[in-house]
């Protein structure tokens, strides 16, 4: 290369380098701005919890000796042939083996008697909810407000043959002793019924709740110890 174009050269290189050094040294003072970046919305990985609608009729009668229990359901909770059993005035359990579903519901209400036919008939719209399950009956929540509790009992005593009439024990009696003596299981104005016959209808919409998971306690005295990671700044490795 001839002198004349070495320093053409030479003299084009400095200039490119003082203009470089320019801008350098204007933005040397500022902070510069980043260029937006386009935000990542994390999907909704979490499943909508869906209601079903839980049925279920339960028949319990006492005549002559004889005595019936029966419990059927469909939906969520299928029942077939489970059994009723009163643990107080406000709850019940349903009941076939290890499956289980434990209910809330109304007091019985008091009854109207009627001396004429020595009956006392009870008739409720309630409510009910879930308190407990076991089985298939397990982690079942009545959906607030939409419960139906409906009951209808008859309860039915023996007119006593008089010398010249006939009386009905359940004159005798109000509606709070007859309502107290069938939730304690004892006799009804003095006299074992004739016939007790009650039967309810409830329905509701039910969801299923999972339950939290329980850590495991370990070290020393189980006590929960921290879990540790070789890799901390959670880079991934190949």
């Amino acid at each position: 290369m001839s002198s004349k174009k070495f320093k053409l050269a030479l003299t084009g290189a400095l200039a490119a380098g003082l203009a470089l050094s320019g801008t350098t040294a204007a933005f040397a003072g500022e902070t510069p701005t980043p260029s937006p970046s386009q935000q990542t919305v994390s999907p909704d990985h979490h499943k909508h919890v869906r209601a079903a609608l839980w049925q279920f009729d339960f028949t319990g009668a006492n005549i002559d000796g004889l005595q019936l229990n029966d419990v059927r359901g469909v939906g969520p909770i299928p029942m077939t042939r489970w059994q009723e059993t009163d643990n107080s005035p406000f709850t019940s359990t349903f009941s076939n083996g290890a499956n289980s579903v434990q209910l809330r519901h109304n007091r019985l209400p008091l009854p109207v008697i009627n001396p004429g036919t020595c009956t006392a008939t009870f008739d409720q719209v309630g409510q009910f909810r879930i308190i407990n399950g076991t089985g298939t009956g397990a982690r079942f929540r009545v959906v607030p407000g939409t419960s139906i509790y409906t009951l209808r009992g008859l309860v039915s005593v023996d007119k006593i043959a008089l010398r010249h009439r006939t009386i009905c024990p359940l004159q005798f009696v109000s509606p709070w002793q007859v309502r107290n003596s069938l939730e304690n299981n004892r006799s009804v104005a003095g006299q074992t019924p004739s016939l007790v016959d009650f039967d309810v209808q409830g329905n509701a919409l039910l969801v299923r709740v999972r339950p939290l998971p329980v850590p495991t306690p370990t070290g020393p005295g189980h006590f929960f110890a921290p879990t540790t990671t070789s890799n901390p700044d959670n880079s991934a490795s190949a």
